[in-house]
């Protein structure tokens, strides 16, 4: 039977749009649009749509209201409701939406893929909750799928105002560096907003929604970042070893780092010994292991995380199952395809081992990481880079972060001032050389479209997609949509600054 979608909105226009989008993205749906909400609830438990999308603001009737009703009613009490506002675009009214009983709340305007994104996991929720189960189960399978809708949303925004605070530590840092003290409460303001950083990734990382970003990436700048954030401050003595030829990790970058950070947090936690020993090296699996059943055989990066001052007075067994002791950092490297064990003695971790999933490192494609990689190819002088980004304070801490550093750079709100501008650019023989564009740029054109346009103007445009919407079909498969890099928010300006570089030194004039 095909999938029914209710859709109600008082406004005709919006709502043929709406039913044109919906029809598109999940094809084979039956559409029922509604423009009177009341209406739409008396029909609701004779139609049994299988998922309703509706506004908040409508005439004489509050979409709220309705939602509240109809999970009240034993009848449509399991249909998902997707609540839609143009108005109530505030957190508290994200909230006050959730309280109705809706199991997803969404802005206008909006992003067309994360609309159809969030429409396909409540349909999929909907169909797991009408498997035989106990009441309890279902309840929480739907709390959970509301959270995981929530968590993309409160990301993106914290990321967006997390970029503006880490640029600006940054900018401020070297602008001071004669003001010693002013030094250094900067880097510890900046030292605070990383952490807070990992805040988001921690909801998007537990995001039933959310797979990684992968790339290429080097471990070691990681390790040596957490060591000196985590290790060198509680005067616990370090002793690293790295193989010389170490290949790249088939990961994401922010994922990998709040994984080992859970992890040394966690045994530090557990054990008052004062040194740590972490090597990393290269691992071929030549086939199936019973140590390693999860892992398919061919090449990884090992990483092992082992406290030398506990003694082994009884036998210890490596332990693969980790959900109960580390789960953040256990669902990120399951979902990386890699694998983590431990070792136990006495209930406290004395080792812990990842396998993540390799590559060797060829040419020079675009890597981001925790430090700079190396330098790139040197770029043309004053090399111009293009940014379109919707929030203000982005866009003036890009603009003031890269003209520092000694590029030309022009920023635009929206998609379609972004194309005229490089329209012009070129018109005028000065080209830009790179361009960064936001995902999402209401109500203008966000990345995907103006990237589109872009390439017919240029085929050989070097676009970076930014993002602080960690979950987006678009950021986890950026090549496929033409873009040359991707940089999710909040990103550390200095390795933004690499990826340009390297987009610059990869460009067809260059």
């Amino acid at each position: 039977m095909a999938c029914k979608i209710m859709l109600v909105d008082d406004e005709e226009t919006f709502l043929k749009f709406l039913g044109r989008l919906v029809r598109e993205g999940c094809p084979g749906c039956e559409v029922l649009a509604f423009s009177d909400g009341l209406e739409a609830e008396k029909s609701a438990p004779l139609l049994q749509p299988d998922i309703i999308l509706m506004d908040v603001r409508m005439p004489n009737t509050d979409g709220r209201d309705i939602c509240r009703r109809l999970k009240n009613n034993p009848a449509t009490s399991d249909i998902p409701i997707l609540l839609l506002s143009g108005a109530f675009t505030e957190s508290e009214h994200l909230f006050t939406g959730m309280e109705s009983g809706a199991d997803g709340y969404l802005c206008k305007p909006f992003v067309p893929s994360e609309l159809i994104g969030k429409v396909r996991a409540l349909i999929k929720a909907r169909e797991e909750t009408r498997a035989p189960t106990d009441v309890p189960s279902r309840s929480r399978i739907k709390q959970a799928e509301a959270i995981g809708l929530l968590t993309s949303d409160i990301a993106n925004d914290f990321n967006n105002m997390l970029t503006a605070i880490l640029g600006n530590v940054a900018l401020a840092k070297t602008s001071c560096r004669d003001e010693q003290k002013l030094h250094e409460y900067l880097e510890a303001a900046e030292s605070a907003a990383f952490r807070a950083k990992n805040i988001a990734q921690q909801l998007a990382g537990l995001s039933v929604a959310v797979r990684p970003t992968k790339s290429p990436i080097h471990v070691a700048p990681i390790l040596r970042f957490l060591v000196a954030q985590l290790l060198v401050p509680r005067n616990i003595s370090v002793r690293i070893r790295m193989d010389a030829n170490l290949d790249l990790a088939l990961a994401d970058a922010h994922l990998t780092h709040l994984a080992l950070e859970s992890i040394i947090e966690k045994m530090l936690e557990d054990s008052a010994g004062d040194s740590v020993e972490i090597a990393a090296q290269n691992f071929k699996l030549p086939g199936r292991s019973d140590a390693l059943d999860r892992l398919k055989p061919g090449q990884y990066v090992q990483i092992r995380i082992h406290r030398p001052d506990t003694k082994f007075s009884e036998p210890t067994a490596w332990v693969a199952n980790l959900d109960l002791d580390l789960p953040i950092a256990n669902s990120i490297i399951r979902r990386l395809t890699g694998e983590i064990r431990m070792r136990k003695r006495k209930e406290q971790i004395v080792d812990v081992e990842l396998f993540i999933p390799s590559v060797t490192p060829i040419g020079s494609a675009p890597i981001l990481s925790p430090a700079s990689q190396g330098e790139p190819q040197k770029a043309s002088r004053s090399p111009r880079v293009l940014i379109m980004d919707d929030e203000e304070a982005v866009r003036k801490l890009l603009a003031c972060g890269l003209g520092l550093k000694g590029f030309d750079v022009d920023v635009a709100g929206c998609g379609e001032a972004a194309l005229q501008m490089y329209r012009d650019a070129q018109r005028a023989g000065r080209p830009y050389q790179a361009v960064l564009l936001d995902l999402s740029a209401p109500p203008g054109m966000g990345a995907l479209e103006t990237l589109q346009h872009l390439r017919q103007l240029d085929s050989g445009v070097r676009a970076i997609l930014c993002t602080g919407y960690a979950s987006d079909p678009a950021l986890m498969d950026y090549k496929a949509h033409g873009f040359y890099a991707a940089a999710p928010k909040p990103f550390n300006l200095n390795d933004l600054i690499e990826i340009i570089k390297r987009a610059i030194a990869d460009h067809p004039s260059a």
